[in-house]
């Protein structure tokens, strides 16, 4: 029997008492450059550099608008994980359509 695909909408937030799941958003760049920068060692032998490697500013919102149109056209689905209010990080959430195996990767990280 060949493989079906299952195509379910993708949420765009999810929201809990405790926590708030988003696209990102270039404005989340000054929150995320210092965790990156403190992370740096830790995170670099799980995460590919081009989402790992500190970054200034300016890049890192352009990195941050690229996952965002990335969530827009359906090809990646990252998410920042916040408090309810916004006022602080607490991690991420990844997201990627299967591939021709039927793999779809998965990832999360708590700051």
């Amino acid at each position: 029997m060949p493989h079906q695909r299952l195509t379910i909408p993708v949420p765009v937030a999810l929201h809990t008492a405790r926590m708030l799941m988003r696209p990102w958003s270039p404005a989340d760049a000054p929150a995320l450059a210092p965790i990156l920068a403190a992370n740096v060692a830790h995170l670099g032998p799980w995460i590919p550099a081009h989402v790992a490697t500190p970054l200034p500013l300016p890049a890192l919102a352009e990195r941050l608008a690229g996952f965002a149109a990335d969530f827009a056209g359906g090809r990646a689905f990252r998410y920042a994980l916040l408090t309810p209010d916004e006022s602080q990080l607490l991690g991420e959430a990844d997201f990627f359509p299967r591939t021709a195996t039927g793999r779809g990767p998965a990832a999360v990280s708590i700051h």
